[in-house]
């Protein structure tokens, strides 16, 4: 029987993909209207180490990834060892891996597998063959999920081809190949899956976006019109987001040189006459402490969006934890008042930013909104229709007031 409800995992080495594929299947189900959340996990290597990344597709209201996923796929059982607490597969998963791999199949101990469903694919063979390159595999993967599990496959091409249209001539091609490589292969394998085939209605198309791109949309339609920002991982997407959308709506971004600096810059704008935000993560909020009080002082509306991660000082910045609040509350000597909205989910992002700038507007003091890493990064469909929310506009004197 069918389900309503699928989550899959994926696991490999840094330049395999495993992000990118999470990423266009997110968007083929948000096209079918689909609720989707996508998790990733990685290290802090610029570039390579181990990543991986969840996926639960459901045609019913979801609010987070689950405890255990029904498919998992696994690019290198190397890799897979360093997630073996985070990526928990069900009794009865199937379990998808590359044919090559190494490591003897003896050796892999995943305790709550007891009743799984192995299935050797070889995914390096099938990508250089339809393609040249084995750096398409994720493409065949993505080929074999849709075929194997319904996720949307005309919504999946359409998701690649977004992807590789504005590539060089003969990529787009090469991966459509791969893609229907994928499918071709799956017809194949000759193994009942259908107990985890995704059954749904296609119904209104949604938004996928993470949490910081939700903060970075509200601070838009709150009506900031300067930011000032260091980039720091897990809050950097803002600056990012804000540094190409930002001055088509009028506003400035600067980029300063630390992070007591962005702080006072956004003090001088919101001062200067336009509502004005920066974004941090846990030490920077520690650095601004002194210019928070300021603002307080002063009676300057600022937003200020902390994008925690865990542990103390320099930290673990791809980690996930919920610890500034005694700093964010409290971080001040004397008496400086100052507000803390903390976000649910991603759509909440939207709703809080905009709020934190309402009510900055409301008192004249800063507002401080806190986000994590779990929410900041990880992708959630929003229905267009909720991205509504009012907003305080500043009033400035008159002239006769002054």
């Amino acid at each position: 029987m069918p389900t309503r409800d699928l989550t899959l995992a994926m696991v490999g080495s840094g330049g395999d993909g495993v992000v990118t594929m999470g990423e266009m299947m997110a968007q083929a189900g948000a096209r079918d209207g689909l609720n989707v959340i996508k998790v990733e996990a990685y290290g802090p290597q610029i570039r390579g180490g181990e990543s991986s990344c969840t996926l639960r597709m459901s045609a019913e209201p979801i609010s987070a990834q689950g405890d255990a996923v029904d498919v998992l796929i696994v690019f290198n059982w190397a890799d897979f060892g360093r997630f073996k607490g985070e990526v928990v597969p069900k009794s009865d998963a199937v379990i998808l891996y590359e044919a090559s791999d190494p490591t003897p199949l003896a050796d892999v101990k995943i305790p709550t597998a007891t009743n799984a469903t192995w299935m050797p694919v070889p995914f390096l063979e099938l990508a250089t063959k339809a393609t040249g390159t084995k750096a398409a595999k994720n493409i065949v993967t993505l080929g074999i999920l849709a075929e194997l599990f319904g996720i949307p496959q005309e919504s999946v091409r359409k998701a690649v081809e977004f992807k590789f249209g504005k590539k060089k001539a003969g990529v787009l091609e090469a991966n459509l190949k791969g893609f229907a490589a994928g499918r071709e292969f799956a017809g194949t394998i000759g193994v009942d899956v259908s107990a985890r085939r995704l059954e749904y209605t296609i119904s209104a198309p949604k938004l996928v976006m993470t949490g910081n791109e939700a903060c970075a949309v509200a601070a838009l339609h709150a009506g900031c019109r300067f930011f000032a920002g260091y980039p720091i991982t897990p809050s950097s997407e803002v600056l990012h987001f804000l540094s190409e959308w930002l001055p088509r709506s009028g506003g400035r971004i600067v980029q300063t040189e630390d992070e007591l600096s962005a702080l006072g810059a956004i003090i001088g704008g919101s001062f200067a006459g336009v509502k004005s935000m920066t974004s941090t993560s846990g030490p920077g909020l520690s650095l601004r402490a002194e210019m928070l009080g300021l603002a307080s002082m002063a009676e300057i509306p600022v937003v200020i969006l902390d994008v925690q991660r865990g542990g103390p000082s320099t930290g673990l910045p791809t980690k996930s934890e919920q610890s500034d609040l005694y700093m964010a509350v409290f971080g001040s000597h004397g008496d400086a008042p100052r507000i803390v909205l903390a976000p649910t989910d991603v759509e909440d992002c939207f709703h809080a930013t905009v709020d934190a700038f309402n009510i900055a507007e409301e008192t004249q003091l800063p507002v401080i909104v806190l986000s994590d890493q779990a929410i900041g990064q990880s992708r959630q469909t929003v229905e267009m229709a909720n991205l509504v929310h009012e907003v305080l506009d500043r009033r400035t004197p008159t002239a006769e007031e002054l």
